[in-house]
């Protein structure tokens, strides 16, 4: 059957992408690659978000970085 939802919930979960975005491919004007942002997420059982692995990475100037960032959800 369908499980009933409290509407604050389902109202909540409009703001999150369905589909978190997973890479971003920064070029210049000559269509030339500047840095990538790769996203590496993990998810809870009802598919929100618990944390996250971003690393960028700068191909002008072979540098990496890579960030951290969890999740919580207020009841």
């Amino acid at each position: 059957g369908i499980n009933p939802q409290v509407p604050e919930i389902t109202r909540a979960r409009m703001f999150f992408p369905v589909n978190n975005p997973s890479q971003i491919i920064y070029k210049n004007e000559l269509g030339e690659i500047i840095y990538t942002i790769n996203a590496n997420y993990v998810y809870d059982n009802e598919n929100y978000p618990t944390s996250a692995t971003i690393t960028q990475v700068s191909v002008e100037h072979s540098e990496q970085y890579t960030y951290s960032a969890i999740f919580e959800y207020v009841n």
